[in-house]
């Protein structure tokens, strides 16, 4: 089913459509939640939110605004803003990055390093910074969709970016990876 036919029939209130939505687009919430928290508890629980609050507000959505996954990326942002103002969080406490590090069979200990480096970075930039980040380089969205889902113009989202990479490039140089 297409998109556009999925979030119709949620917005008349099928809960297989919403269910299905759930299956397409869960991996990929999770994954942007999750590098934003840090902590596979508070994921889970800010995803689940997530997926509520399309039930709830089905009916905002329309096709001509834009693609149903920058619509999804706001949502998920919005509920982690909301988690870090709750929470009065700055950055993610670095006591959790070991328990969030999620592995393939088949990964090895320089890629599991690897991760847990990369992950203890992006904790430690500013929430506006990480998120401009990971919708621009984890979840592939373009500038003007990652700017949309932030709420800012283009311009303002590559500002963000051009700090995060200047913020992380110091790590980078002096890495051993």
């Amino acid at each position: 089913m297409s998109d556009p036919a999925l979030m119709q029939a949620i917005q008349e209130g099928d809960e297989h459509a919403l269910h299905q939505l759930m299956r397409q687009y869960m991996p990929m919430m999770y994954a942007y939640i999750w590098r934003m928290v840090g902590n596979r508890a508070d994921a889970e629980e800010l995803c689940q939110e997530t997926f509520i609050k399309v039930w709830n507000h089905a009916k905002q959505w329309r096709v001509e605004k834009g693609a149903l996954s920058v619509w999804l990326h706001r949502i998920a942002h919005n509920c982690c803003m909301d988690f870090f103002r709750k929470n009065a969080w700055v950055t993610v406490s670095l006591d959790h990055v070991a328990d969030v590090v999620m592995l393939d069979q088949q990964d090895t200990l320089y890629q599991l390093e690897l991760q847990q480096h990369i992950t203890r970075l992006l904790l430690q930039l500013p929430e506006r910074q990480r998120s401009a980040l990971l919708l621009c380089y984890y979840q592939g969205l373009s500038n003007q969709e990652a700017a949309t889902v932030l709420n800012l113009t283009v311009n303002a989202l590559e500002s963000l970016l051009a700090r995060a990479r200047r913020t992380l490039k110091p790590y980078h140089e002096s890495s051993t990876f």
